[in-house]
């Protein structure tokens, strides 16, 4: 089913990306007033684009995770992106890099995109520093014989840990994939973990 539906997506995608290169091509040969009429027409095409391989990555997204290949469609996502300008044509290339910026699908999402990455960012960053305060109180309390060593490898540690959380959720606000950044640090956690053991031991015992 979601193979399927992947497949009928294509076919849309397809149908944009053809009309992109008509489009293109008749703005080449047209007379100004209907060459302005094209460009527009162009641009909407490249939003609907856009919209499309949104809606593309989420089907893909669930075929990858039920065991589906998702490589043939990313491989013709990946042809058909972007935008081919003609830097030799003034006009044209004008009216795509006007047409972008003022997109909801293009100049305007990653305007949008960038100020969630930096709130993101910033958030953590307070959330780590208000949790790593609370934890250095809680851990130098009198009830609690730890070694001062460890209460600050646990605080540094916790507050390093919440600002890589951050930095993964920030990535993703910019529609970067950081799923098998995840997956190697997850690995990559349990190896120095498993490698400290003997480690914390010593800091435990003072």
């Amino acid at each position: 089913e979601l193979e399927a539906e992947a497949e009928a997506w294509l076919q849309v995608l397809k149908a944009k990306a053809t009309g992109i290169t008509y489009a293109t091509i008749a703005a080449k040969d047209a007379q100004e007033a209907e060459r302005a009429v094209i460009l527009d027409a162009l641009n909407e095409l490249r939003d609907e684009r856009t919209a499309t391989i949104d809606l593309l990555d989420a089907v893909l997204t669930a075929l990858e995770a039920k065991g589906g290949d998702p490589k043939p469609y990313l491989k013709y996502k990946a042809a058909v992106t972007g935008i081919a300008i003609d830097t030799g044509d003034v006009s044209a290339t004008y009216a795509a890099v006007k047409g972008w910026l003022l997109s909801p699908q293009g100049g305007i999402r990653w305007v949008l995109n960038l100020i969630k990455f930096i709130v993101t960012l910033i958030v953590f960053k307070v959330i780590g520093f208000v949790v790593g305060k609370v934890l250095e109180q809680a851990l130098r309390s009198r009830r609690l014989r730890t070694s001062e060593l460890l209460k600050d490898f646990f605080v540094n540690v916790t507050r390093k840990a919440i600002s890589f959380l951050g930095i993964v959720m920030a990535l993703s606000m910019l529609e970067i994939s950081v799923a098998p950044f995840l997956a190697a640090m997850g690995g990559g956690a349990l190896v120095i973990g498993l490698a400290l053991q003997g480690t914390l031991s010593n800091f435990a015992s003072g």
